[in-house]
């Protein structure tokens, strides 16, 4: 689990655990934090163009270098990220 959504699932745990109950209440998270990071690679687009990917391939090696998993975890996503959206920029 997401340590950040780990508390909702201890709390509806006791009352009514089936997995139609877990998919409903993380799955639109997920989705969201996916959403966000997508946001976030298009706006280091939109900021610093081709250096973009620099940019955040930087962050993610701060954070990693400073032991924040969960953060250097995120900024490598937004690498990911900026990597499919300039490969492929229009996305439909």
């Amino acid at each position: 689990l997401i340590p950040q959504l780990a508390h909702l699932f201890f709390l509806n745990y006791t009352k009514d655990f089936t997995w139609d109950t877990v998919l409903k209440h993380y799955k639109n998270p997920i989705l969201n934090l996916k959403e966000d990071l997508r946001k976030v690679a298009i706006s280091l687009i939109s900021q610093y163009g081709d250096e973009a990917e620099t940019i955040a391939m930087l962050r993610a090696a701060e954070f990693a270098a400073s032991l924040n998993s969960i953060e250097w975890a995120r900024w490598e996503e937004i690498t990911l990220l900026i990597k499919n959206i300039d490969r492929l920029p229009h996305d439909g």
